[in-house]
């Protein structure tokens, strides 16, 4: 095999590997339904003060630099995700 026709052969596996890697990554995606969150596990954080953990609990952290605004905020944001996830409007 002559170089010509080597590096014809490299450009072409390279191109048909990205190519079946792209359509391999889209097919996996449309089953899953595009759901690039699917495996939280029922754990849902907001940012790095306030954790929702489906149908257990909510984990607010109450640091002294923390204004009672910010955690209100949080426990907010779990009883909203509560409601969502549940199906719950009370």
């Amino acid at each position: 095999m002559n170089m010509y026709a080597f590096k014809v052969f490299l450009k072409t596996f390279t191109l048909s590997y990205c190519v079946s890697f792209t359509l391999y990554t889209i097919t996996v995606w449309a089953v899953n339904g595009f759901d690039l969150n699917a495996s939280n596990n029922g754990i849902y954080p907001r940012g790095e003060n306030a954790v929702y953990i489906l149908n257990e609990a909510c984990t607010v952290n109450m640091l002294e630099n923390r204004t009672n605004e910010d955690m209100i905020a949080d426990f907010n944001y779990c009883l909203q995700m509560h409601k969502e996830l549940n199906g719950a409007h009370k």
